[in-house]
């Protein structure tokens, strides 16, 4: 499945370094062990969205994004959104 964020960038017209950038947090969820299905979460919810954002822009309900996030925050042993961010770049004891 290609990625919904890279789609939308490049038919938003983003210039290539924001899908280069979006390519490159695809790589990093996708290193951290995510689903491909956990890495389209994880990829909006690090950006800021809330989750009912989320499931509008993937077309699940809002109950299935949070159960992909106990899965997220289980997987990585997180508890926070904010915590999930840190290790998606790397930004955890910094």
């Amino acid at each position: 499945m290609e990625s919904l964020i890279r789609d939308e960038a490049a038919s938003a017209g983003e210039p290539s370094s924001a899908r280069a950038g979006e390519s490159g947090l695809r790589r990093r969820l996708a290193e951290l062990g995510l689903t491909p299905r956990q890495q389209d979460v994880a990829a909006l919810v690090v950006r800021g969205l809330p989750n009912k954002v989320v499931a509008a822009r993937l077309a699940i309900s809002e109950h299935t994004v949070k159960d992909h996030l106990k899965g997220i925050f289980a997987h990585l042993r997180l508890r926070r959104r904010s915590a999930l961010t840190a290790r998606v770049f790397g930004l955890e004891g910094a």
